[in-house]
Order: structure tokens, then C-alpha cells, then sequence
């Protein structure tokens, strides 16, 4: 279920309101996580076609970008 297993919960909620409402959070969860993932892709895209990542390469000769 999870992409990354670090992001899981190593605690269960000691709340729980009900089945119902506990889906609909873990769905919400989800999605979240995948729409994070999404923005990460977009802006990395956005750098390397803007030639981001090789200007800050330039500027610092020690960086693992290059």
C-alpha cells in the first residue's frame, strides 16, 4: 500500500471513530501523498528544462548535481 515503507505508521491511531470515516481518511491520506509526489516530479522536470540544476552545478564545484 505504501510506496514508501517509511512513511507508514509504525503506531495505529488510538482514535477511531468509525469504519467508515477511518476509509475515508486513509483515502485522503493517499491521495495526499500522491499529489506531493506529483509537485516533487513537476518542479524537478521545471529545473531541468530551465537549465536549474546545471547553473547551480556551475556555481558550486563540489556539488553532486554535476
Amino acid at each position: 500500500m505504501y510506496a514508501n515503507q517509511a512513511h507508514k505508521r509504525s503506531v495505529a491511531r488510538k482514535v477511531r471513530v468509525n469504519p467508515a470515516l477511518d476509509r475515508v481518511l486513509a483515502r485522503a491520506a493517499g491521495l495526499a501523498e500522491k499529489q506531493h509526489e506529483a509537485f516533487l516530479f513537476l518542479m524537478i522536470e521545471w529545473a531541468v528544462a530551465n537549465g536549474a540544476i546545471e547553473e547551480l552545478a556551475k556555481n558550486n564545484p563540489q556539488s553532486s548535481a554535476a
